[in-house]
C-alpha cells in the first residue's frame, strides 16, 4: 500500500468512526453536512468516497460490525466458562442494540446491496462459526442438553436477536429484557420445585 492509499484509508476511517454516533439516528436525521463538520473534512469528499449518505452509513456500519466482532472474539476465544460467556454474550447482545438504530439498519439492508452481501458472508463466514465454537464448549462443559440440536439453538438465538433488533428500549431496559431473556434461556418458562 502506498503514502497515499494508507492516509486515504486513514481518513475513511476516522470518518467512519465519527459516523458511528449518527448511527443512533433515523437515516433520514443522519445529515452529511453534520457528519462533515464533526469530521473535519468537506461534504465532497465524503460525497467522493461513498457515493452518497447511505454508502456512508453502510461503511460505519461495516466498521462497527468488524470493532462488536473484535470484542466478542476476544469474549469467545477468552478461558470462561461457557456460562459466563453465554450472560456475557446476551448482555453484550443487549447493549449492541444500542450503538445503532435498528430502522437505520434495516433501511441500509434494504437499500444497498452491497451491504447485504456483507451481512450475509458475515453472518455465514463469521458469526456461525463463532457461535457453534461456543456451542461445542457448552456440549462438552455439558451445559447443554444432547436433545437439543445445533440447529434448534441457532433459531433460538435468531428469535432473541429479532426482539434485541426491533426493541426501542433505552439501555437500561434493553440490558434488563436480556437479563431476563438469559434467565428464561437458563431455567425455563415454567416454575422449578426446588
Amino acid at each position: 500500500m502506498n503514502g497515499f492509499e494508507r492516509r486515504t484509508n486513514e481518513k475513511k476511517k476516522h470518518i467512519e468512526e465519527t459516523t458511528m454516533p449518527f448511527l443512533k439516528e433515523e437515516l433520514n436525521n443522519i445529515k452529511i453536512a453534520d457528519i462533515a463538520r464533526q469530521a473535519g473534512v468537506s461534504q465532497v469528499s465524503l460525497y467522493n468516497y461513498y457515493g452518497n449518505k447511505v454508502g456512508l452509513v453502510a461503511s460505519a456500519l461495516k466498521r462497527l460490525m468488524n470493532m462488536r466482532l473484535d470484542e466478542i472474539t476476544h469474549l469467545l476465544r477468552s478461558e470462561k466458562t461457557f456460562d459466563q460467556k453465554l450472560r456475557e454474550l446476551i448482555l453484550w447482545k443487549a447493549k449492541s442494540t444500542t450503538l445503532f438504530n435498528p430502522t437505520t439498519f434495516k433501511h441500509i439492508y434494504e437499500a444497498n446491496t452491497e451491504f447485504q452481501l456483507y451481512v450475509g458472508e458475515y453472518a455465514s463466514q463469521v458469526g456461525y462459526p463463532l457461535f457453534m465454537e461456543l456451542v461445542q464448549q457448552g456440549r462438552e462443559e455439558g451445559c447443554i442438553r444432547p436433545n437439543i440440536k445445533d440447529e434448534t439453538l441457532i433459531l433460538y438465538v435468531r428469535i432473541m436477536q429479532n426482539v434485541f433488533m426491533t426493541t426501542d428500549e433505552n439501555l437500561q431496559q434493553a440490558t434488563a429484557v436480556a437479563e431476563e431473556f438469559m434467565d428464561m434461556f437458563f431455567y425455563g418458562v415454567l416454575r422449578q420445585e426446588e
